[in-house]
């Protein structure tokens, strides 16, 4: 018995790591490779060496996490 595709449980605020869109998972990704953007990132290395490459962190709790 085929009852079609799996609903998602994706939010509108999931963010695919693939395309950098939101809305879907990255396995439920349907863009093509050329058509994915490209998004230059430091290595590890460089962000060692120059500190000012290390990603800034935040404090901020999605709302999802905060008990209520």
């Amino acid at each position: 018995m085929f009852r079609g595709p799996p609903k998602s449980r994706a939010s509108a605020t999931t963010l695919c790591q693939k395309c950098l869109k939101r809305g879907h998972y990255s396995y439920e990704c349907q863009v093509s490779a050329q058509q994915r953007p490209y998004k230059p990132r430091p290595s590890r290395t460089q962000q060692l060496l120059n500190p000012d490459l290390k990603p800034k962190l935040t404090t901020e709790v999605p709302n999802d996490l905060i008990r209520r």
